[in-house]
């Protein structure tokens, strides 16, 4: 009788522990490790989309004033053809007249065009080469044309990502972050409100670290977060909100924090010494409070990072 107790007991605790490491699963992932890399890929491939639709935002004051430029010498060259011929001929410029007109030559890209281009040039899913960047529009309505359908298409793709990131049990407070923050882009492109848009964009990164975090990643996720607060820093200096910019760069050295504990190997104690080395220099620059400065210093993070990552 007493052995028969005895066991029944230990059926009991048992069953005890089986239900509790039952329940611990439920709360956890329900992907395998197999299942929760192909989603941290697709959260990744998704980060890909808006580094893509951030370059296009980031070249709209490049290109509304090389339309500008266009148009000036469309119309000089207009007065020109309206002259009286021997006109032209006294001025040197029958040919023009007779409808040879020079070809306009958009000018190169600088620095000052640009806010993010530095950055996002150092990743390697930026999609974009020289000659494609300098076709200048007509008119800046397609470019925000061609904005907007992008993000027509990272809509369907976020629908086709997040039933996997409920399924993996991430956080239903990111998800509905993301949803909302997706349409308040939506809303900001199809107003063609530049910065607006340009900061939605980045903005939607910040659920990137939030995501893979909860498909327990930590590293990865401190990684992006670190590249969301670099990008965060230079468009709130264009803002001229430097009271912002300080909250992101303390945000952006807790993060760095957690990424140096994670990546506590001896292969990474170089690449850790010259992100820490990027991350002062970027403080220093913000003390300067040039954009220029801040622009260059962010792009070597961003470029540390990804060496980083490589070896990740």
């Amino acid at each position: 009788m007493k052995k028969a107790k005895i066991f029944s007991v230990l059926i009991i605790i048992f069953l005890i522990i089986t239900l509790s490491s039952c329940a611990k699963q439920s709360k956890n992932s329900n992907l395998k490790p197999d299942e929760s890399k192909q989603t941290i890929n697709a959260v990744e491939e998704l980060e890909m989309e808006l580094i893509d639709i951030m370059g296009q935002i980031d070249l709209i004051p490049y290109y509304e004033k090389q339309i500008k430029e266009k148009k000036e010498k469309e119309k000089e060259q207009k007065k020109q053809r309206e002259k009286p011929a021997d006109e032209n001929k006294e001025e040197g410029s029958g040919e023009k007249a007779e409808g040879k007109e020079e070809e306009f030559k958009p000018q190169p890209i600088t620095n000052n065009d640009t806010l993010l281009l530095e950055l996002l040039e150092q990743e390697e899913s930026y999609r974009s080469d020289e000659q494609d960047k300098q076709k200048v529009p007509d008119d800046i309505i397609f470019i925000w044309h061609e904005i907007n359908e992008k993000i027509n298409q990272l809509h369907l793709k976020w629908d086709d990502l997040k039933p996997e990131l409920k399924k993996a049990k991430v956080s239903l407070g990111s998800i509905n972050g993301f949803d909302d923050a997706l349409n308040s882009l939506t809303i900001a492109s199809n107003k063609n409100k530049f910065l607006k848009t340009l900061m939605d964009a980045n903005g939607l990164t910040l659920y990137m670290p939030q995501f893979i975090k909860d498909l327990k990643d930590k590293k990865l996720a401190s990684l992006y977060a670190i590249k969301y607060h670099t990008r965060q820093i230079i468009l709130n200096v264009a803002n001229s909100n430097y009271l912002e910019a300080d909250k992101n760069f303390k945000a952006l050295k807790n993060e760095e924090k957690i990424l140096t504990a994670e990546l506590t190997e001896k292969k990474f104690k170089e690449l850790l010494d010259k992100l820490r080395l990027s991350i002062v220099n970027l403080k220093n620059a913000l003390s300067l409070q040039d954009i220029n400065v801040i622009k260059i210093k962010g792009s070597i993070i961003v470029k540390n990072l990804n060496a980083i990552k490589e070896k990740l």
